[in-house]
């Protein structure tokens, strides 16, 4: 084994086996929301487009940043065995309140997730 091959086990495996904890943790923020006052969620979900959480922030009527303007981005890479792994899993999700204006990824920075930013207008 190589080092970094224990952390990249332990990502893999976090990431297949929390999927219902993000998903009750969506569940739990989204319950405390009031539909009359803007919202907005962002930061690392661990998961992409299609994750549960995600589903959750859709189902409220959440949309998201990024696809709209850089649909095929990724915001997270990891080197594995001469190649590297890359996925969208922070996200800008926002309610009804906001219009997406722009979105981008910046590739700087030396962490494993690329920052985020989007541009969002008042409805």
């Amino acid at each position: 084994p190589q080092p970094g091959d224990r952390l990249l086990h332990a990502a893999v495996v976090g990431y297949f086996s929390t999927r219902g904890v993000r998903q009750r943790e969506a569940l739990a923020h989204v319950a405390k929301l009031d539909p009359s006052l803007p919202a907005i969620a962002v930061g690392d979900f661990n998961e992409e487009d299609e994750g549960m959480a995600i589903a959750v922030f859709k189902e409220r009527g959440f949309a998201s940043a990024l696809p709209l303007f850089e649909p095929n981005a990724t915001t997270w890479q990891w080197p594995v065995a001469g190649n590297t792994l890359r996925f969208r899993l922070d996200h800008v999700l926002y309610d009804k309140h906001f219009r997406a204006v722009d979105a981008e990824v910046v590739r700087a920075g030396r962490s494993d997730h690329a920052p985020v930013w989007a541009d969002l207008e008042r409805r």
